[in-house]
């Protein structure tokens, strides 16, 4: 168990005449145990001007953190001890061994295991002993002193105790408000954000897969048939198993709000954001002369591989500085547009008939989408592009509200009694591509191929009507609702 820490200091706001404001908060989060500590930083600041007519505030943060790994905490050596002593068979179904602290071993049949002196170990599975200097020791008889048990222990490599249970984050981000009231019916409004968010994770299950192996019959094998492998790698950089998962979101949005005679509101905004997320992960643990090298001698994997280190720096991708990784870019846009009306129709004995309507235009859509698939010692990447796919929606809706009831007129226990009707239509063109659709280009910048897409229209139609009852001030009853709607398909080549 661990327990959260945290502790914060602020300054408080600087309240000054017209309402300037400032305020910063800082942040620190821990825990007792150790490992997984964030720290943050806000800032906050605002102004007026011309009396209050127009008005500035700024926020800006910053978070960043340290990675919090397996081995900082025992919840997994604590589960895998537990189904040990309560579902072994589910250890003995698997295929490969698990990933422990020494080399474990299976046999490929699911047998039970044989020294090649005919000696049975009684058991399908057993691991390398602690401090164990390998087979030239003793034949293998060690094996005997395991038989029937894993070492659950984590691996002291990218795989166990160097693996984050979490993503380390970096984000920062600032934003802009800026207001303004040119006279008592007409206001402007503008907000401006960026956010940048960078996390990164040390380690990958790669270095547990990627070390497992078959080691046959043979010289290398103390056993009298084929086993299946689950090496560890101390020693192994975890920095070249690492995934990067960064996301840049860029965002404007500016509106102008009209407040017409007989209550009547005028409301029009635009915005548009940019999102870009990028990341990449590794992919080969070892060359394949480094999974041969496993099994053919030239490294030992049958001995305590943390008391007798293996020296796989001559079996990685590209050698020592280089990654072996797939990195992909996924950029977007997204760009909303909306008019509004409100106001009162006529009046009605119990208050007016309002009405509410809404006019929008939604557009989102890709940009050009790229893989790139970096393996050390190749010449040049891969480049795999994926064409722009998108849609466009664009809406109307009205809505009428009539008070049958209200305080003009209440009741007894009746607040309120309202009908409500409204009506929407959208219509929605997508662009899509076919699954398969990917293009190898020769670099970053392209060029991009110009390809059709499929485009699919959507037409729906919604219409209801509802009665609401209000028995207290803030709580509404629906009585009665009845929708109907309709929708339409239809597609074609572009």
């Amino acid at each position: 168990m661990s327990t959260r820490i945290s502790c914060s200091s602020q300054i408080l706001p600087i309240l000054k005449r017209n309402y300037n404001d400032l305020e910063l908060t800082a942040r620190y989060d821990g825990t007792f145990a150790g490992g997984g500590a964030e720290r943050r930083l806000d800032a906050t600041g605002g102004f007026t001007l011309e009396g209050g007519r127009t008005s500035v505030m700024v926020m800006a943060s910053y978070r960043d953190g340290n990675p919090l790994y397996l081995g900082d905490r025992d919840f997994t050596v604590r589960s895998l001890r537990l189904q040990d002593e309560n579902n072994r068979a589910a250890f003995l179904a698997r295929r490969d061994p698990l990933h422990g602290y020494t080399t474990n071993v299976r046999s490929v049949s699911g047998n039970d295991l044989e020294l090649l002196d005919g000696r049975s170990l009684n058991a399908p599975i057993a691991h390398v002993p602690v401090g164990y200097a390998g087979l030239a020791s003793d034949n293998g008889a060690a094996f005997l002193n395991t038989a029937g048990h894993y070492n659950l222990d984590l691996a002291n490599d990218p795989a166990g105790n160097q693996y984050s249970l979490l993503f380390a984050p970096t984000v920062s981000s600032l934003a802009l408000n800026l207001r303004r009231e040119f006279t008592d019916r007409i206001e402007a409004f503008v907000d401006i954000s960026r956010n940048d968010s960078r996390s990164l994770r040390m380690g990958s299950s790669v270095a547990s897969t990627d070390a497992n192996v078959t080691l046959p019959v043979g010289a290398n094998n103390p056993f009298t048939e084929a086993v299946r492998l689950s090496v560890p790698v101390p020693g192994y950089d975890a920095g070249r198993l690492r995934t990067h998962v960064d996301l840049l979101t860029e965002q404007v949005s500016g509106g102008l709000i009209v407040r017409l005679p007989r209550e009547w509101t005028v409301q029009a905004e635009y915005s548009w954001s940019r999102s870009n997320s990028t990341y990449d992960y590794p992919r080969d643990l070892f060359t394949q002369d480094g999974a041969d090298a496993l099994v053919d001698g030239r490294l030992s994997p049958l001995s305590d591989v943390n008391a007798y280190p293996m020296d796989f720096s001559g079996y990685v991708p590209g050698g020592a500085g280089q990654r072996d990784f797939v990195e992909a870019e996924w950029p977007a846009v997204q760009q909303d547009a909306t008019l509004r009306v409100a106001g009162p129709l006529l009046n009605l004995p119990a208050g007016p008939l309002r009405l509410a309507a809404l006019l929008e235009q939604w557009q989102q859509y890709t940009g050009d989408q790229l893989w790139i698939l970096s393996t050390p010692g190749a010449t040049n990447p891969t480049y795999t592009y994926y064409p722009e796919i998108g849609s466009t929606t664009e809406s109307v809706y009205t809505e009428l509200t009539a008070p049958l009831v209200s305080a003009v007129n209440a009741r007894r226990g009746l607040l309120g009694f309202d009908l409500q009707a409204s009506y929407r239509h959208d219509a929605t063109r997508t662009g899509t591509q076919p699954l398969s659709q990917s293009i190898t280009v020769p670099s970053a910048d392209g060029p991009f191929p110009d390809v059709p897409m499929q485009i699919n229209k959507v037409t729906g139609h919604h219409a209801g009507c509802a009665l609401h009852a209000h028995r207290k001030p803030g709580a509404a009853l629906e009585l009665w609702r009845r929708d109907t709607a309709a929708i339409a398909f239809s597609a074609l080549r572009v």
